[in-house]
């Protein structure tokens, strides 16, 4: 194989390359280089250029496709100049209605942050509204009672929280699993293990409607949360698709009922929050 020199046609520097290549490239019309770094350089060449803006006047470097008849160093470069072209200060550019900060576009904000923190609620404003909640129902407001439970966590960090900075007893204690029941006493003397068996409670109350708390079950070792006449059992599964467990507890009190020939009433925390369908499932 024969070789003879080159000249590279970046650095101008001789080497040795194979014929048959040398003469392909001739053929194909191409350039040599000794090294990838100078054909690399060779195809970005770059050229120093100075910011037109009078302001900035920094020096920097751009490919030779990059260059126009006007160069800038940065958008906010030209941006200014515009701005100074058409007697207005900063007109290409927005600030940030919450910080403060440039942005472009013509968004308001920065970002999603920004956005969050300038639309909270205050935080008297959420406590005002919370206890004129809570006078309003007798008791202490359950999350999905509250239309604006979503400003509460936001504001306060969690709705414990918000309960606690109103004044409010929560439901559950900041230490409390969520599996963990809480008593409560209904306006006939039942006890609850939570509030929304204590709305049920006093829906069949007020309704006049007889019942009996912790009703067992005719097999196994279940308990309704009430009774009715005429064999008829009713349940409040507030944590349906919580817990497979659960779920599983509710599929075995359905069998039992169908077996028996007992008539069971099923309530879901839908049927109850945001509106109270007790009417229509029991009515």
């Amino acid at each position: 194989m024969a070789f003879s020199f080159i000249t590279c046609s970046y650095c101008s520097k001789n080497f040795l390359k194979d014929n048959r290549h040398i003469n392909e490239n001739i053929k194909l019309g191409n350039k040599f280089y000794c090294s990838a770094k100078c054909q690399y350089s060779a195809k970005r060449k770059s050229k120093e250029l100075i910011c037109e803006n009078q302001d900035c006047r920094r020096r920097f470097r751009r490919t030779l496709s990059a260059t126009s008849f006007r160069n800038f160093c940065s958008r906010s470069c030209y941006g200014q100049l515009v701005s100074l072209r058409n007697k207005s200060k900063n007109k290409s550019f927005q600030y940030c209605s919450y910080c403060g900060s440039r942005i472009d576009g013509l968004h308001t904000y920065c970002s999603p942050k920004c956005w969050g923190l300038s639309n909270q609620i205050p935080e008297a404003e959420i406590i005002n509204k919370l206890q004129k909640l809570a006078d309003k129902l007798g008791r202490t407001p359950t999350k999905r009672e509250c239309d604006f439970n979503k400003s509460c966590i936001r504001r306060f960090g969690s709705w414990t929280n918000a309960l606690i900075a109103a004044g409010l007893t929560p439901h559950r204690s900041l230490n409390q699993r969520m599996y963990k029941r809480r008593k409560c006493l209904a306006k006939d003397g039942h006890i609850c293990n939570s509030v929304s068996e204590l709305i049920i409670d006093n829906w069949l109350y007020e309704n006049n409607i007889n019942h009996q708390k912790e009703a067992p079950y005719p097999k196994g070792k279940f308990t309704a949360d009430w009774s009715l006449s005429n064999n008829i059992l009713v349940e409040y599964f507030g944590l349906a698709q919580d817990s497979r467990r659960y779920d599983e507890e509710i599929k075995k009190k359905q069998q039992i009922c169908k077996e028996s020939g007992i008539n069971l009433i099923e309530i879901y925390s839908k049927d109850l929050f945001p509106k109270n369908r007790l009417e229509e499932i029991i009515g």
